[in-house]
């Protein structure tokens, strides 16, 4: 199921850098999806941990399973995610063009040793 999203935020400091969906309200439906990648002990992680992990405001999942970011394709209207534990799609038709691209720096410094795919085609 596609959800619809109204606004993307970053936020990166000395240990985490990280990209949050914010949800349009359901009652059916996530209220966020965040995309966390925790720097300071990623090095220390086995090699099927390391990388970025999805957390939603609904995760159900037990505390030792990590939901991995594995791919994200990123169009003007769509964002879609594929992860160890399941899919997302995200609809980003109502985001601002610049929020998209000002996500985009983040997402290439989550993926510096490259342990996900990133597809993007943004066009103005």
């Amino acid at each position: 199921m596609q959800q619809k999203v109204q606004s993307i935020r970053t936020e990166e400091d000395e240990n985490d850098v990280n990209i949050s969906f914010i949800l349009c309200p359901s009652k059916r439906i996530n209220e966020s999806l965040t995309l966390v990648r925790a720097q300071f002990y990623d090095e220390l992680l086995n090699d099927e941990v390391k990388g970025v992990h999805i957390c939603t405001t609904e995760d159900t999942l037990p505390e030792e399973a990590f939901n991995m970011l594995k791919t994200i394709n990123i169009s003007k209207d769509e964002i879609d995610i594929t992860a160890t534990l399941g899919s997302y799609q995200l609809d980003v038709s109502d985001v601002p063009i610049s929020e998209m691209k000002q996500m985009l720096p983040v997402l290439e410094k989550q993926n510096f040793d490259n342990q996900f795919t990133l597809n993007v085609a943004l066009k103005a």
